[in-house]
């Protein structure tokens, strides 16, 4: 199963979620995302936890 397929099962459509940035992930880039801004796209509460997922045709998110 694809990363895109897994959040399509989870009902999150990858091409909604904000890209990622650029480079390698870093524990201080994904902190920086954790600023109230971006939501779970789960219960749409402020994200505790960030990752990177690559997304066919949007590119990494």
């Amino acid at each position: 199963m694809s990363d895109a397929d897994l959040l399509r099962s989870l009902g999150v459509d990858p091409f909604q979620l904000d890209p990622a940035p650029p480079g390698a992930p870093r524990q201080s880039a994904g902190a920086e995302r954790l600023d109230g801004n971006h939501p779970c796209v789960g219960c749409g509460q402020p994200a505790r936890a960030t990752g990177v997922v690559t997304v066919p045709g949007s590119g990494r998110r």
